[in-house]
């Protein structure tokens, strides 16, 4: 094949990751599952190209799964790359496509190079799409230098959280609120602030977990007919996470619309 002729793997476009994409059912439920990498051991079964193959074994009793297809396709039908299943669904591509009404016209060329051409196309389309994706603007009030992450579940730690959001700044502070699923991290300075909201924007995913990154906002300033109890100040969720607290169980919700009632006169 054409790709079998030349000698620079980085310039054919020969694919190399350190994880695989996969869905939870092909991952078992082994949190110390061990897998052995082997870089360009295969061709995709879509694309022909080269790509690293991972192989383990997701229970005692279970046998050994591998990759079958390039992280390209992958992203490209949002499928695991061992049992070719949709990632959100879990339904056959085909099912998946008519149940959406989604015309796929990505049709696969014969030739060698075409192949490539294609693959190496899609790559790109994938990379600008990613650099298309808003960014997270930051708050005219130079005083906030607050986080909102949202989107924890009780896999995530503080530690977990304090590993991803260090390297862009010192932290101040870390607020975890595991009712509402969300956490507030607080930087000493705002350009540290800044600095992990650019970073970290549309890319925050822990444990697997694809978490949102959002600014905090200052709590409005209590009136005096409301004597003035309750926060200290503290960063408030923006809008649309104050509407995600009907989750909140019956008593909580209850209680926070009686607080929001006006005194009677």
């Amino acid at each position: 094949m054409a790709h079998r002729l030349l000698r620079n793997v980085e310039a054919d476009g020969w694919e190399r990751s350190d994880f695989p994409i996969i869905c939870e059912s092909c991952l078992g439920d082994n949190p110390y599952v061990r897998m052995t990498k082997a870089d360009y051991d295969k061709e995709c079964k879509i694309c022909t190209r080269p790509f690293t193959v991972f192989r383990w074994r997701p229970g005692r009793d279970a046998r050994y799964k591998k990759s079958e297809i390039c992280q390209t396709c992958s992203k490209l039908k949002n499928v695991c790359q061992v049992c070719l299943l949709d990632l959100e669904y879990g339904l056959p591509v085909q099912v998946r496509d008519t149940a959406l009404s989604i015309n796929s016209n990505d049709a696969i060329p014969k030739s060698d190079v075409n192949r490539e051409y294609f693959a190496e196309e899609h790559d790109r389309r994938l990379l600008n799409k990613a650099g298309e994706m808003p960014s997270l603007e930051a708050p005219e009030d130079e005083s906030i230098r607050t986080l909102y992450v949202g989107g924890l579940d009780a896999r995530v730690t503080e530690q977990d959280l304090k590993d991803h959001f260090y390297a862009h700044g010192e932290i101040e502070s870390i607020r975890m609120v595991l009712q509402r699923a969300c956490a507030f991290v607080t930087y000493t300075t705002r350009e540290g602030a800044e600095k992990a909201a650019e970073e970290l924007s549309n890319k925050l995913v822990i444990k697997g977990l694809r978490l949102k990154l959002m600014w905090g906002r200052p709590q409005a300033p209590k009136s005096e007919a409301e004597g003035g109890g309750g926060s200290d100040g503290a960063i408030q969720p923006p809008p649309a996470v104050v509407a995600h607290s009907g989750m909140l169980p019956r008593a909580v919700v209850s209680q926070q619309q009686s607080q929001l009632q006006p005194p009677a006169g």
